[in-house]
């Protein structure tokens, strides 16, 4: 069935984003306002959010509304719809498995998502209405609205609150985050954190020195960790999630909360049919260095659904969007030969701020860590406050503490005074480097900008 959905079906110029994340609804927004296209962004979710803060709402379930941008706040109904694209033909996409939108440039933004020990790894059509098990407390939820999602991390923190014994499979960016959020609110639970290689943070850069912050922090809050070691299986039976690994001995964990935070997969599913062949055997989208698909004149890819070695985060994918952004008026006149290639950032990226709970964490700059205390703390919740408010959060919820307010949340779960959020143990010399080199490092690109493959 075809569907109208631009004002001017029959021009030219009809421009379709999949994907409403940091890098599909930057580059909506733009093309909607400037009025370059006839532009639609098809969602399965009704809003964005900040998913690097996941991890602390879990623990702080209040602290969501801050991550959670309804769509409306950054794009008109009629630039939108809410939807899953179920197949991609050469002009024209499938939405729901029923509906027919014709495009003359695409945009795929669908970005990636966790294993789910219950479900999760969606592969067809799923209704808008939000699924039962499985994607509810996701760290990457797809199908919810934004009042889904709210309740379903209310209702994660609940099951965490409630729990005995909670894994976490992954032991990068994201799992030692959760870990640490979780271990500082709940420090006499039974906590598990499972991670293939020796040392934690393996893939940042100085991986020893923050392996050795995250070991010692973790060793403090009582975290048993297992390092080294894969997970061979992980199911849910009789209440209990149990988890097989290759250890040699005792490879056998039962648990009442398990979560993946390793093993990206692609949103790539909708590409199957027609352009299996654009895409690796991760399934992950081959592109150029202007992001154009591989072997495709009006088709494009963006975000963490590309084929790359850059690290997947959300700062990646907004570079994504704002270098494609100064290409498009260009493609839009067929000019292609005056496209910018995009200059990939260095990996492991060189600026990066990790939280570890309330008052520690790890911010690291070009291979030095330049604080493990207040410094780190606060350049973690800057870029989080900076991001949400670019993407037109509420400046009311902007305002809120939500640190102090967790600061007495914690207090009143341990009985114990967190430690002091204005202890520094920064290196002038390293923080004044910050500062100065910023702006430079954003120009910077590594000797070998074939990073697509």
């Amino acid at each position: 069935m075809t569907k109208k959905y631009f004002s001017d079906p029959d021009l030219k110029d009809k421009l379709i984003i999949i994907g409403g994340g940091f890098a599909g609804l930057r580059v909506a927004r733009f093309a909607s306002q400037k009025g370059m296209y006839q532009t639609l962004m098809i969602d399965t979710k009704d809003y964005w959010e900040y998913t690097p803060g996941v991890p602390r709402a879990i623990i702080q379930p209040d602290r969501e509304k801050f991550l959670v941008v309804p769509h409306s706040r950054n794009i008109k109904s009629e630039n939108f719809l809410r939807g899953q694209v179920t197949e991609v033909h050469a002009d024209y996409i499938i939405v729901d498995e029923e509906y027919q939108i014709q495009y003359n440039l695409l945009v795929i933004a669908s970005g990636s998502r966790y294993p789910s020990v219950t479900g999760g790894n969606v592969k067809k059509r799923v209704k808008k209405t939000q699924p039962t098990t499985g994607q509810a407390g996701s760290m990457k939820d797809q199908f919810s609205d934004s009042t889904q999602r709210l309740n379903s991390i209310q209702l994660e923190a609940e099951k965490i609150k409630n729990s005995k014994h909670i894994v976490v499979i992954g032991g990068g960016a994201v799992g030692v985050e959760l870990m640490g959020e979780i271990c500082t609110k709940y420090p006499n639970k039974m906590l598990t954190i499972i991670h293939a290689h020796q040392l934690l943070l393996n893939n940042l850069s100085s991986p020893e020195e923050c392996h050795k912050v995250v070991k010692k922090f973790f060793q403090t809050q009582n975290v048993n960790m297992r390092l080294g070691e894969r997970v061979r299986n992980a199911k849910w039976e009789n209440g209990k999630y149990l988890i097989t690994t290759n250890a040699a001995i005792h490879n056998k964990i039962e648990a009442d909360k398990v979560y993946f935070c390793a093993g990206y997969i692609p949103n790539s599913e909708f590409m199957r049919k027609n352009f299996d062949n654009v895409l690796n055997e991760k399934g992950f989208i081959k592109v150029d260095k202007n992001f154009q698909v591989e072997g495709q004149t009006n088709m494009y890819a963006i975000g963490d659904v590309i084929s790359s070695s850059e690290d997947k985060t959300a700062y990646a994918a907004g570079e994504h969007a704002k270098s494609f952004i100064s290409n498009l008026k260009y493609i839009k006149a067929g000019q292609l030969n005056k496209r910018k290639a995009y200059k990939p950032m260095p990996s492991p990226q060189p600026l990066m701020a990790i939280s570890l709970g309330v008052t520690r964490g790890i911010f690291l700059f070009k291979g030095i860590i330049v604080s493990t205390k207040s410094m780190a703390i606060k350049m973690k919740s800057t870029f989080e406050a900076s991001l949400c408010g670019d993407f037109n959060q509420d400046k009311a919820i902007l305002k809120i503490d939500f640190n102090k307010k967790l600061r007495d949340e914690v207090k009143d779960s341990t009985g114990k005074e967190p430690a002091s959020e204005t202890e520094e143990d920064g290196n002038e010399e390293s923080i004044k480097g910050v500062y100065s080199a910023l702006s430079a490092m954003q120009q910077q690109a590594p000797e070998d900008d074939d990073i697509f493959h």
